[in-house]
Order: structure tokens, then C-alpha cells, then sequence
């Protein structure tokens, strides 16, 4: 079965920098309207501070599950190999955010598929393995380090549009990386992750794991 065959949306939030904002380059919403074109439902949410950030993960995916069905989160911001950052400088962790989406994952039957376009945004990643066992997410996709901002958007939309057309995961990851041009992007199961740490993340400094990530995960 595609996953056009049943009812699904890319529920999309995006936080850009202020300059970003200013100047109206926002990968989330080009994204939005590529996913138009492509006959793909999507909800866009722009964000600045962490009250509308709770908005968009709270009642307004609330909404779009009502009308669509099954969502695919994306988030869109600048971050690092500790969380993201919303336009208003607030700084949300990885483990703040994992609280915001266990609930979230557990209401979808752990079918939640994360997509994180921030600079090191794969590293969100980690979620599957702090604090407790419980899965934020079914699994995740995200670049491994610092991209450009087109990469990004070129990337996502091939990778959206070749699971709606019922690629693998894998398969639409390898797409995104071709048309994108920029290996620097993986996806990861939760279980997958947490049995990788296990066996050889755990065994590195802090400070590479980020890059073994990149080699270990496709």
C-alpha cells in the first residue's frame, strides 16, 4: 500500500531567525507550497516563541489529524546537536521536546514519523534514549551537520514525495540525498537507534558521536 492510499498531511512548524523572517526566506513554507503542487496536504504553522510553538504541537496538530488523518511532523528551525532554536532565542532541548512528542507518538500507535530541518537536526535522534523507554517518535530523518538552506528544502520535498508515491523510508532518504546533491542527511528508528547506542555509540566522547551517527546510520 502507498502511503497516498490513506489519509495522511505533512504537519509542518517552522521557527526562522528573525532575519529570516524579515527577509522571507522560510524553507517550511516553500515546502508547503511544493507539497501543494505535488497533491500533497500539508498544514503550515509559523511560530517565534514557545507559546506558539506549544500551539502548534497541541491543538493545531490536533485539528489536522481531525481533517487529514495521519501526520508526518516537520520541524524547521536553527539548532545544533542539543535542540532548536525559535525565533525569539528560546532554546528548546532534546529532552523538553521528547516530552512534548511521547504523548504525541503513543496517541498514533508509535507511527510518528519526525523530520527535523535544522542545522544538525538528525542529532534530535537522542530522544529515543533519554530519560526513560518510551519512544518520542517512530522514526526520525535529518541532516547530520550544517546545510544550506535549499539543500534542505530540495531535499524534503523528494523525500515527502517519494513516500506519498510508497518508497521505503530508506529509498526516499537515498532520493533526498540525490536530488539535494548533500549526503549529509540519515533516518533512524527509534529501536534501530537505541540498539546502535547500546553496541557503539555508548562507547565515544560526547563529542563524536554526532559524526559516528553519520557513518553508521543510513
Amino acid at each position: 500500500m502507498k502511503l497516498r492510499d490513506i489519509p495522511f498531511y505533512i504537519h509542518i512548524i517552522e521557527s526562522p531567525s528573525p532575519n529570516e523572517l524579515l527577509n522571507d526566506k522560510k524553507e517550511g513554507y516553500l515546502l508547503t507550497e511544493a507539497l501543494r503542487i505535488a497533491g500533497i496536504k500539508s498544514l503550515y504553522n509559523l511560530v517565534v516563541d514557545v507559546d506558539t510553538f506549544f500551539e502548534a504541537l497541541g491543538p493545531k496538530l490536533v485539528g489536522g489529524i481531525k481533517e487529514h488523518g495521519l501526520p508526518i511532523l516537520h520541524i524547521s528551525a536553527h539548532g545544533n546537536e542539543e535542540g532548536i532554536q525559535l525565533t525569539n532565542g528560546f532554546f528548546v532541548r532534546w529532552e523538553k521536546l521528547k516530552e512534548m512528542l511521547v504523548p504525541i507518538n503513543k496517541g498514533l500507535n508509535n507511527f510518528l514519523l519526525l523530520g527535523i530541518s535544522s542545522c544538525g537536526g538528525f542529532n534530535g535522534i537522542r530522544m529515543a534514549i533519554i530519560s526513560d523507554s518510551v519512544n518520542p517518535f517512530f522514526a526520525l530523518v535529518g541532516p547530520t551537520e550544517t546545510i544550506p538552506l535549499a539543500d534542505a528544502a530540495i531535499a524534503f520535498v523528494t523525500f515527502y514525495h517519494r513516500l506519498y508515491n510508497g518508497a521505503p523510508i530508506l529509498t526516499a532518504l537515498e532520493a533526498m540525498r540525490v536530488a539535494s546533491g548533500c549526503d549529509k542527511f540519515a533516518a533512524c528508528g527509534a529501536e534501530a537507534f537505541k540498539k546502535l547506542w547500546t553496541t557503539e555509540l555508548q562507547k565515544l566522547d560526547p563529542s563524536q558521536v554526532s559524526e559516528k551517527i553519520g557513518e553508521q546510520v543510513k
